[in-house]
């Protein structure tokens, strides 16, 4: 593998490409910021249960970048937390995602045959 750690910048944080490198298993490492554009990343990392790769100031990234950059054993401990975390998150299970959104359409065209009107539906979480 040619890539062991993907940087994430702060003031607009990496969206897709971040979701990408994630899905290859490379470890990100982000610092989330005050605009919606600034948080996406780490956003990502939380719903991973991964808040060790979200820094919380500039000192705090750049010690977590160099620590993941120089220990083979950190960034495998970290990669073998990812691997692990992609398997379990809700966030890749695409399968899932269909379902819940298949669900949610029938629900919406239920109450709509039977309403004949627009309503506000709480759709409840589908067991993992």
């Amino acid at each position: 593998r040619d890539f062991h750690l993907f940087l994430d910048t702060w003031k607009v944080a990496s969206h897709s490409t971040a979701v990408d490198s994630l899905w290859a298993e490379v470890p990100v490492v982000a610092w989330s910021q005050v605009k919606m554009q600034a948080r996406v990343c780490g956003a990502l990392l939380q719903v991973l249960g991964l808040p060790e790769l979200l820094a919380r100031s500039a000192k705090d990234y750049s010690d977590l970048v160099v620590a993941l950059a120089t220990s083979p054993r950190a960034r495998a401990r970290v990669g073998r937390r990812l691997t692990a975390a992609l398997r379990e998150s809700p966030l890749f299970d695409t399968q899932g995602w269909v379902l819940d959104a298949e669900r949610m359409h029938r629900l919406m065209w239920e109450v709509h045959v039977a309403q004949g009107k627009s309503a506000h539906l709480v759709v409840a979480e589908r067991p993992r």
